[in-house]
């Protein structure tokens, strides 16, 4: 199990048109996963016994929130992408909804990137949670939104990505959770990987913020 590789949205200086976007959605249409682990992310108690080397693995974790209205905010935040309204990273894509397209366009140094992605999976319902306590296996009643999205021919990166948004009834904390494997697509990645790898941290904390400041009510 590989990466296919693939490279070839980016623009110099300047952020992507509305039109080149449009260009990235119509390709990414008839695009595959580029590499083999679809769906993987959605139990990542698997990805230790399945996945193969040289992938990293990367899960950030923070409390944003508490109570019913602040996990209804920030769903909703997440579901029209407002976590990746950073400035530096951008998307207009429909809101979340299994099998939708995705085009994330970041700044990285001199050049614009297109990313294309397809969101393989999203779920909300009432589950049994994990008490937010570090030590305990306790299990108790709560409400969970996540969804995947993982990386198609034409990224830089080979990977999936998964936004979860928990809310534990017991102690009416609302978490985010970004569970990320990722590795470079093509040669050049490899060569900037250092570079991906700090975006990718900065995004963490970034996205995290934008989360908590929409679980409090703040306009974004």
């Amino acid at each position: 199990m590989g990466v296919k590789p693939g490279f070839e949205f980016f623009t110099l200086f300047r952020k992507p048109s509305q039109q080149e976007i449009q260009t990235t959605f119509d390709r990414a249409a008839t695009r595959d996963a580029n590499h083999n682990y679809v769906g993987l992310t959605e139990d990542d108690q698997l990805v230790p016994k399945r996945l193969g080397l040289g992938w990293s693995v990367d899960h950030h974790r923070a409390k944003v929130g508490k109570g019913r209205k602040a996990y209804q905010r920030a769903q909703s935040a997440l579901r029209r992408w407002q976590h990746m309204q950073l400035g530096w990273v951008e998307t207009t894509s429909a809101p979340v909804a299994t099998g939708e397209l995705v085009c994330v366009a970041h700044r990285a140094i001199f050049a614009w990137l297109r990313n294309p992605l397809k969101v393989v999976y999203a779920t909300e319902g009432k589950v049994s949670l994990r008490s937010p306590a570090a030590a305990s296996q306790q299990l108790g009643r709560g409400q969970r939104f996540k969804f995947g999205q993982t990386t198609l021919d034409g990224h830089v990166i080979a990977g999936e990505e998964r936004f979860t948004l928990e809310w534990h009834h017991d102690d009416d904390s609302v978490w985010y959770d970004i569970f990320t494997i990722s590795r470079p697509a093509t040669a050049l990645s490899l060569l900037s990987y250092p570079i991906s790898r700090f975006y990718q941290h900065r995004f963490r904390v970034e996205s995290t913020e934008l989360v908590r400041r929409a679980a409090e009510g703040q306009v974004l």
